[in-house]
């Protein structure tokens, strides 16, 4: 088997942050936004 090796990084962001879509980013649960790159599992 031969895996492929992804590297992550990541950031915590202030309460009502104005994030948007982009390439290679993904955000999870910043609250109630859901657009293409963010993930609400709620």
């Amino acid at each position: 088997m031969n895996a492929e090796k992804m590297e992550v990084t990541y950031q915590f962001v202030n309460y009502g942050e104005d994030l948007r879509p982009a390439k290679g980013v993904l955000i999870l649960d910043v609250g109630m936004k859901t657009v293409p790159g963010v993930i609400d599992h709620h």
